[in-house]
């Protein structure tokens, strides 16, 4: 057990205990030396308030009281914290900031200022026993916020940590890694005579489609990202299969449909989320929804996701823009190939979701034009 003899509770603060006891000592000497009992009196009531910690006058007028409870406050932080910090009581009001927090966040009043509504709760997070963080962006910096319930004390402790340089620097990151996959995405189609717009315009269709799905953000980046690397195995295909201008023979064709499983052998060992991504698209976004695709002939929601909606989007911009071989298709008979594919080629849901967003579809194509 830790043995403090100054006390830093109650309500008399430390320097003043200090001076009480020091005070108390000097007079209990006079006291003995001039034999005066109201000295010693005095001696006495000076060091029994210094070492409780308590004066009954100052609890009758509430001196000290209002600092006793800021040191109270500080005593459950961590010493030196040069990161914001701020104490929520168990109604979610701000009753304390540290120097930080005023300085950065001086705006916070009410916890529901920075928790993330849609998610966690005030009455949810007085439940759990847990730590909750969230990310929040406040004062154009963005801050992992963590949140900590003591039931003991009936407060709440957020902890805020600014991660804004760490945030800026991922985004460097995923925008490079963005970049190199649209470059060999657009190296890829250039062999194939496609142009390096087909892999934006199929990126955002594919994120169209995701978004009116209902996927998280996450996911709608994700594909967004990934979708250009489909045709990716192309690479593995010889110019003479690859650039031959008439039909191809069975054998060739043969040769052709095996641009799915190098594209996937050559993305399947990464660990890297949009790398991995890319594989399963390059794989199956030749599958068809009656199972007749290739290269497994997997049917309905054995193919991945990812996958149908790139397939839609891939081949929409296929029929619907300028080719050196070839004039884009009319809108109307577009949409009847795509309503006779239904279910068929394609994903009916994902379908459906094209015939009524036709007009985003469209202004896409028209913003992304070769």
């Amino acid at each position: 057990m830790k043995f403090s003899l100054f006390p830093t509770h109650k309500n008399i603060n430390t320097r003043e205990i200090k001076i009480r006891f020091v005070l108390g000592l000097i007079l209990t000497f006079v006291a003995v030396y001039t034999q005066c009992y109201l000295i010693l009196l005095l001696a006495i009531v000076l060091n029994y308030t210094a070492y409780s910690g308590k004066d009954f006058v100052y609890s009758l007028m509430g001196i000290n009281k209002a600092t006793l409870k800021r040191n109270e406050l500080l005593s459950l932080l961590p010493m030196h914290n040069p990161e914001p910090v701020i104490l929520f009581n168990t109604d979610g009001d701000c009753i304390f900031q540290n120097k930080p927090a005023k300085e950065q966040l001086k705006e916070v009043s009410h916890i529901n200022d920075i928790l993330n509504q849609k998610n966690t709760t005030l009455d949810q997070l007085l439940q759990s026993e847990n730590q909750y963080q969230i990310t929040k962006k406040l004062n154009n910096k963005t801050y992992l916020i963590s949140f900590i319930f003591v039931p003991e004390k009936k407060l709440i402790m957020a902890y805020a940590s600014d991660i804004t340089k760490a945030i800026k620097a991922e985004e460097e990151i995923i925008n490079t890694q963005k970049e190199v996959v649209y470059a060999i995405g657009e190296i890829t189609e250039t062999r194939s005579k496609e142009t390096g717009y087909h892999v934006k315009r199929v990126a955002e269709y594919s994120a169209l489609i995701a978004e009116k799905l209902n996927l998280p953000n996450e996911e709608i980046e994700l594909i967004k990202m990934a979708s250009p690397m489909h045709d990716i195995g192309k690479m593995g295909i010889p110019d003479s299969i690859l650039m031959k201008p008439g039909k191809l023979t069975p054998e060739e064709w043969a040769i052709m449909q095996t641009h799915t499983t190098i594209g996937y052998n050559l993305l399947k060992h990464s660990e890297r989320p949009i790398l991995r991504t890319s594989a399963v698209i390059a794989k199956e976004h030749h599958e068809k929804y009656d199972g007749s695709g290739y290269p497994e002939g997997i049917k309905g929601k054995e193919i991945h996701l990812y996958a149908r909606i790139t397939a839609v989007a891939d081949v929409f911009d296929a029929l619907a823009s300028n080719r050196v071989y070839k004039k884009a298709w009319p809108i109307d008979k577009i949409m009847a190939l795509f309503a006779e594919e239904k279910s068929k080629h394609f994903d009916p849901e994902i379908t459906t979701l094209l015939e009524e967003n036709l007009e985003a579809f469209l202004e896409i194509r028209n913003r992304l034009q070769d």
